[in-house]
């Protein structure tokens, strides 16, 4: 038996609150991310051909994630959080 409570015991407006709450940290989050290409660190691909899967831009090797912050259209959404090499 599951230890974590049914959907169906909560009300429509616990739920859509819920919801809220999330968007709204999710929001927050992306705020407060600081973006890898905003660092001296990152080599922008120049070349006309898509970049290898081995392709990493940090001059440092850090793996990165990638994530189009939303809003955006352009490539431009890698990140690593708590990188202490960021410039």
């Amino acid at each position: 038996m599951s230890r974590h409570p049914s959907l169906v015991s909560f009300s429509d407006r616990d739920l859509r609150e819920e919801l809220a709450r999330r968007l709204e940290k999710r929001l927050r989050d992306e705020e407060e991310k600081e973006w890898c290409n905003e660092c001296c660190n990152f080599i922008i691909w120049t070349r006309d051909n898509n970049p290898p899967l081995s392709y990493n831009p940090c001059a440092k090797g850090h793996m990165m994630i990638f994530k189009l912050p939303e809003g955006y259209t352009d490539a431009m959404g890698f990140y690593k959080q708590n990188c202490r090499d960021r410039e």
